[in-house]
C-alpha cells in the first residue's frame, strides 16, 4: 500500500468518524426535542449509507451486496432509535 492511499484511507475513516460523532452529539444537544434527535439519527444513517456507497466506489469494489449491506446496517440503526424516540 502506497503512503498516499493509506493517507486517503485517514481521511475516508475520517469523515465516517465525524459524521457519526456529530450524529450522537447532535442527539444529546437536542436532548428532549424528539422530532430533531429524529431527523439527526435519520441523517446519520443516510450519511453512513452515503459513506460506504462513495468509499466503495471510489476503491472500485461497489457491489449491490455492499449496498445492501450498509442499508440493512443504517436501518438497524435508525428504526430501533426511532422507535424508541417516538414512544415518548
Amino acid at each position: 500500500m502506497f503512503a498516499e492511499s493509506k493517507i486517503t484511507l485517514i481521511i475516508h475513516y475520517l469523515a465516517l468518524f465525524i459524521i457519526l460523532v456529530a450524529g450522537v452529539y447532535g442527539s444529546f444537544w437536542f436532548s428532549g426535542q424528539k422530532e430533531a434527535q429524529l431527523v439527526i439519527i435519520w441523517f446519520m444513517g443516510i450519511g453512513y449509507f452515503i459513506w460506504g456507497t462513495i468509499h466503495h466506489l471510489l476503491h472500485n469494489d461497489l457491489h449491490l451486496k455492499v449496498l445492501l449491506e450498509y442499508f440493512l446496517i443504517a436501518a438497524i440503526g435508525i428504526l430501533p432509535v426511532s422507535a424508541l424516540l417516538l414512544q415518548r
